[in-house]
């Protein structure tokens, strides 16, 4: 038995990888988060939990940022982009869980990117 357990742990960590990067949208492609970084981990995490709806969240994102770009209001941007999140994941649990994460994300942590958005167009 632990001798099957290592073998599905080794094939889970030599392959599972694998398996997952194939089907990420190229990082270029993918805009939900601040860098590159961000970005591949949220497309990794929707990845995993809302493939179907991959398409429709990083809309959700791009539309998200362009309301920062045009200072349209923090407060209005953020609801627009939950109500997004949440058209884009109806009917998917684990999509659904998925769009609260990134909704509370921008609501508790957006402050500063939008501040960092209006001093851009300022400067």
């Amino acid at each position: 038995m632990k001798l099957l357990f290592i073998f599905c742990a080794i094939f889970v960590v030599a392959f599972f990888p694998t398996i997952i990067l194939a089907q990420f949208p190229p990082p270029s492609k993918f805009e939900c988060g601040r860098n590159e970084a961000e970005n591949a981990f949220a497309a990794l995490s929707v990845t995993l939990n809302c493939h179907p709806r991959l398409a429709h969240f990083n809309n959700c994102c791009i539309a998200h940022d362009k309301c920062y770009d045009n200072q349209l209001g923090r407060i209005e941007c953020d609801n627009a982009f939950c109500n997004c999140l949440e058209m884009a994941a109806a009917g998917q649990l684990f999509c659904k869980s998925q769009a609260d994460l990134f909704c509370n994300l921008v609501r508790q942590h957006g402050g500063q990117s939008y501040a960092d958005v209006g001093i851009r167009k300022l400067g």
